[in-house]
């Protein structure tokens, strides 16, 4: 909820006039708002997910050198890069650097593949990199087969769930027990260990896996991006991947589990992820259905009402021409007793 406002965005060597943005004041699936660290959001999507005039990602395309932007997500206690064009060459691991196509122009949404240990979850699956998501989002048809393969049974028992924010809390030291998880792009495993899955918050460690509406994608949102170079090419459209220059395992428990590994790989487990299509009716603000509701319901009793009354109507003609074809002369028999 906010106040849509045209402001000329200025970064770097670009700068676009008149830009349509919104300045927020609450954002409803965004309940941590108002103690979040940021003051302002950009959103850097397709024009089909835009609710106020032409996106930035489109009047971006128009500018020189402004086609491509990419991403260099890092923990709170280190800076975050936002660059016009290609990450340098000394963030991105030698020969992991992958591309793939944008295929539904909403989020950056790309096919992909899903392995936790040795198991295949889906393969060609609908995946999006989303900056403005804080953790990874799991379809919930998909997350109790995640868990499950992610922990033991008895390490799942420990952990809990918040009944607001969905999220999972287990004891820190299930992290020695969990699997690796691998988002597969193109033909390279981008992997992600137990220790970037879970982070220590009081002794308690939140697992950041969270489910998600099954109308939507896997999102990769900051725990996948702190691990990857993300590039997004507007012009293509498509996204650029490579697995991060440092990013390596911390746990010994993790190391042996890389050394163990088995193949081939089973699965997959699930058919390819596509999101639910929903009917355009149930997209509608819940006011106009309820006046919907009000008006299919008036023309119901109406038709119902005619239809109705026209049964009555032909079932006494009925009955009055019978009536009258008893009275026409017909001989009757009279029974009489002895």
């Amino acid at each position: 909820v906010g106040e849509l406002r045209h402001e000329r965005i200025s970064f770097s060597n670009v700068s676009i006039a008149d830009q349509s943005l919104v300045f927020v004041d609450s954002i409803q699936e965004l309940p941590g708002f108002q103690f979040a660290y940021f003051q302002a959001v950009l959103g850097l999507a397709f024009p089909s997910l835009s609710h106020g005039g032409v996106p930035l990602l489109s009047r971006m395309a128009t500018q020189e050198h402004a086609g491509t932007f990419s991403f260099i997500i890092s923990d709170m206690d280190a800076a975050s890069l936002f660059m016009l064009g290609q990450p340098d060459e000394t963030y991105i691991r030698s020969g992991t650097l992958t591309y793939a196509p944008v295929f539904r122009q909403e989020w950056w949404t790309f096919k992909g593949s899903l392995v936790i240990g040795d198991t295949i979850i889906c393969s060609e699956s609908e995946f999006a990199l989303d900056t403005g998501t804080s953790y990874i989002t799991i379809p919930s048809s998909y997350f109790d087969v995640v868990l499950s393969l992610l922990l033991t049974p008895e390490k799942r028992r420990g952990c809990g769930q918040h009944a607001i924010t969905k999220q999972f809390a287990c004891p820190c030291e299930s992290m020695k027990d969990a699997q690796v998880a691998y988002v597969v792009i193109g033909n390279v495993e981008f992997p992600l260990f137990p220790e970037d899955l879970f982070h220590d918050v009081n002794g308690v460690c939140v697992l950041e896996l969270q489910p998600s509406s099954d109308t939507k994608p896997f999102i990769l949102g900051d725990t996948f991006l702190r691990t990857v170079a993300a590039t997004f090419d507007i012009n293509g459209p498509r996204i650029g991947v490579g697995q991060r220059t440092g990013h390596a395992p911390r746990l010994q428990t993790t190391r042996e589990r890389l050394r163990n590994r088995s193949f081939p790989l089973r699965g997959p487990r699930f058919p390819p992820y596509v999101p639910v299509d929903l009917s355009w009716w149930t997209q509608l603000p819940m006011s106009w259905l309820l006046v919907a509701a009000v008006l299919l319901g008036l023309g119901a009793g109406i038709v119902g009402g005619k239809l109705l009354g026209y049964a009555l109507d032909t079932c006494e003609q009925r009955h009055r021409r019978h009536g009258q074809k008893r009275e026409s002369g017909l001989d009757y028999l009279r029974l009489e007793g002895q």
